[in-house]
């Protein structure tokens, strides 16, 4: 299976639900407590993920993208023909400023994008996008089970794609999202 995942960007140059404040999801499965089914009583006790039969990490090295506008991203990254062998490698989970792409910013109290917000609207000059590709492939016995994807933390915005097809949208300060 390859995974593709841009935060920030559709297909478009400048997709109208990232300025929309009605839309916060598309197909995203809703908020939940975090639960991972074992296959016995004494894994639901010990509780370590990495021993379920039923959870597989896709944290690791990912390819990645990073661009400083939304017209400069690469649009067609999510068909899983697209070359990524030139991208960069980066490790999943991280933050990309903290990896030298882009500034690292904190802010407590102000916006961290302009000094003179427009809401809903969100630059377009400069409002980094970071692309990123993962191969991977279920376990056989996972073939007939229904299976999500969960990422505990992405900030701002995301799409994402599995096979080249969309799976979704989420939007959010680092909040989990999860597809079915």
């Amino acid at each position: 299976m390859v995974i593709s995942i841009t935060t920030g960007m559709a297909q478009t140059d400048f997709p109208a639900d990232l300025e929309n404040p009605k839309m916060f999801n598309q197909n995203k499965e809703e908020p939940h407590t975090t639960l991972l089914p074992f296959d016995n009583p004494e894994g639901v006790i010990e509780n370590d993920w990495e021993k379920s039969p039923y959870y597989q990490s896709l944290n690791g090295t990912w390819k990645f993208n990073w661009v400083r506008k939304p017209a400069d991203r690469p649009k067609e990254f999510y068909k899983p023909e697209f070359n990524v062998d030139d991208w960069d490698n980066i490790p999943v989970p991280s933050n990309w400023e903290l990896q030298g792409y882009g500034i690292p910013i904190y802010v407590n109290i102000s916006y961290e994008w302009t000094s003179d917000p427009q809401p809903p609207q969100i630059p377009h000059d400069y409002n980094p996008v970071g692309s990123y590709r993962r191969n991977f492939t279920l376990p056989e016995g996972w073939k007939d089970r229904q299976v999500f994807i969960h990422f505990g933390a992405v900030k701002s915005a995301m799409y994402i794609w599995i096979n080249g097809q969309k799976v979704g949208f989420s939007q959010g300060s680092k909040t989990p999202a999860e597809w079915d």
